[in-house]
């Protein structure tokens, strides 16, 4: 149903993304109830600007951040492109990182799916390029994290710490002490 963006409006007025949100809470759901509820979000997230906010308000993002460890890799998957689907919007990236997606998000460059795999490398690309995410993932991850990150990652991993450590340090001096103090060289 959600794949039609003509049916996305019904969704929507009926109210149905309080449920889909709540289907992802709910620890006594099916997997596979996950699974639509995430799938669904990603549409109507790619679809709209407004029908983003609503699922952001809704607390979809720290609840799709959580399904990164769900069993199933198809759930894991929706739940990626339901967060790409959310960063198109460059207001709602914040939001993302400070529920923590960040480090999911690079482990998942090396155990997701295809699908997974590229959808996190163009999510990552865009928190870290947007310059207001600079210092919540460094902060989330840390200055050591990013280091370790660039030196025995993907090469995506690599770049996005790479990105990330030279936006804090050029900007912010504690940061810098801590890339010295973690053995790197300014």
């Amino acid at each position: 149903l959600a794949s039609k963006v003509s049916s996305h409006a019904l969704i929507v007025d009926a109210g149905c993304i309080s449920i889909l949100v709540n289907l992802l809470a709910n620890v006594g759901c099916t997997a596979l109830s996950q699974l639509l509820a995430a799938c669904i979000l990603r549409d109507l997230a790619s679809s709209s600007r407004k029908y983003s906010i609503l699922i952001r308000q809704a607390g979809a993002i720290e609840l799709l951040v959580k399904l990164f460890s769900a069993e199933s890799q198809l759930t894991h998957e929706a739940a990626v492109q339901a967060l790409l689907g959310l960063a198109r919007h460059a207001d709602h990236q914040l939001y993302i990182v400070q529920a923590g997606a960040f480090m999911p998000l690079v482990e998942t460059l090396s155990s997701g799916t295809v699908t997974a795999v590229e959808a996190s490398t163009e999510l990552l690309g865009r928190l870290a390029a947007n310059s207001a995410n600079h210092k919540p993932i460094a902060q989330s991850v840390g200055v050591p994290g990013l280091l370790k990150l660039m030196g025995n990652g993907t090469d995506a991993e690599k770049e996005v710490g790479i990105v990330s450590l030279e936006a804090v340090t050029v900007d912010d001096q504690g940061y810098r002490d801590q890339f010295v103090d973690a053995h790197g060289i300014m």
